[in-house]
């Protein structure tokens, strides 16, 4: 998977305006769309795809002005949706790690000056985003209302209203609101930063412990420490541990050891009766870092 750098968040909210609201609880207080979470919901893909293309048409044509070339401009992606008023997250995010993206956006002119153009798109895309989806919120709202008119004429057996005679939509029944953050941008710099990833993963038995690489890389010298009381504690002595060294564990490799092996400073070897109820704290110390995993076991059944 190619790599991508984060430059800047957007956050968009679409709700019902009071206008809106007002006509819904006189004309259609009963209906399904007067429930503004869930008609908001029904058609969240059209707002999803209304946003998406406004803000890349924005962001686009903004680089363009400062001389990024098309297969180099930033690209758009849609995050989170969540419903209530409608609110959608997408991130603006150029494709490639760090130090290039701070030297490619470097090149253009200081990093504040386009993060600060970045913010001031705010207002075009808001007022473009609202104006498209109350276009497509119109269509919908009317299609509906106008469904709902004839099955309440069905029911009352009575012929359908002409169109001539149905009642006007407020015209503009979406408000849109946007947050644009492009701190992320700013916050660049040249240089690789340094890492630390969860790379493993643990299991632990009455009688055994494995440990998995989830990386690809090689992990070497690996020590383990255990410790085990009644009830759950959160400070330990490095003298109470029970430890045990891996040498080696290669990348997607997974390895056992048991739980026997491991020793403690005076010689004790470790040891958990299969009807023990307890609490065992795991160390892992390697070349990243010690890392830390807590169990509870329960008798066997």
């Amino acid at each position: 998977m190619n790599r991508e750098t984060v430059i800047a968040n957007f956050r968009s909210e679409l709700a019902y305006t009071d206008e809106l609201r007002d006509w819904l609880r006189v004309n259609a207080s009963n209906e399904w769309f007067a429930q503004e979470d869930q008609f908001l919901l029904e058609f969240g893909g059209t707002w999803r795809n209304i946003f998406a293309g406004v803000v890349t048409s924005q962001v686009d044509s903004y680089f363009k002005t400062l001389g990024l070339e098309g297969d180099l401009r930033p690209v758009v992606r849609l995050g989170d949706s969540y419903r209530g008023s409608f609110v959608q997250e997408a991130y603006l995010v150029l494709t490639t790690g760090i130090p290039a993206a701070y030297v490619l956006l470097k090149g253009l002119s200081e990093l504040t000056a386009i993060a600060d153009g970045l913010e001031k798109l705010k207002d075009r895309i808001c007022t473009e985003y609202q104006d498209k989806s109350n276009i497509a919120a119109l269509e919908r709202l009317h299609d509906a209302f106008h469904h709902a008119q004839v099955r309440r004429n069905e029911e009352l057996a009575r012929p359908s209203r002409p169109p001539s005679a149905a009642v006007q939509l407020p015209p503009n029944g979406l408000r849109a609101s946007l947050t644009i953050d492009a701190r992320p941008l700013v916050a660049l710099r040249p240089e690789e930063p340094v890492d630390r990833r969860v790379h493993l993963a643990v299991a632990l038995s009455h009688d055994a412990l494995s440990v998995e690489n989830l990386s690809d890389e090689p992990m070497r010298t690996v020590r383990i420490g255990l410790f085990a009381s009644d009830a759950q504690r959160h400070q330990w002595s490095y003298e109470d541990a029970y430890t045990s060294t891996l040498n080696v564990l290669s990348g997607q490799q997974t390895m056992s050891k048991e739980l026997s092996t491991f020793r403690h400073a005076s010689g004790e070897s470790f040891a958990l009766a299969p009807d023990t109820f307890c609490h065992v704290d795991c160390w892992i110390q390697d070349e990243h870092g010690i890392h830390l995993f807590n169990f509870v076991l329960r008798p066997e059944a």
